[in-house]
């Protein structure tokens, strides 16, 4: 399970990592990041909910039965977005 987090550098210092929820899935998962100005960044991911199902897994529970109790289908992937505010000078 691979779960995505974002660093940004200004030049001096570095800021984070900032875990981004809902970003966790297989390896070759390739989040798209936008700026929409400076010290703003969004980032598109994807989640095939590992790390829900894991969980559940450790507790017990029958992963098979994941529909009928209306929790997320582990093959089934959404598109989430996270939007960061940088410290003033992270502008990428």
């Amino acid at each position: 399970m691979w779960s995505e987090y974002v660093a940004s550098f200004d030049g001096k210092s570095w800021t984070g990592p900032i875990y981004l929820f809902r970003s966790d899935n297989v390896l070759d998962n390739r989040p798209a990041l936008v700026s929409r100005r400076a010290g703003d960044l969004m980032v598109l991911e994807s989640s095939d909910y590992r790390r829900e199902i894991q969980l559940l897994t450790k507790r017990g529970w029958d992963t098979s039965l994941i529909r009928t109790y209306g929790l997320p289908d582990p093959y089934n992937n959404d598109l989430y977005a996270s939007v960061l505010t940088l410290p003033r000078g992270h502008s990428r």
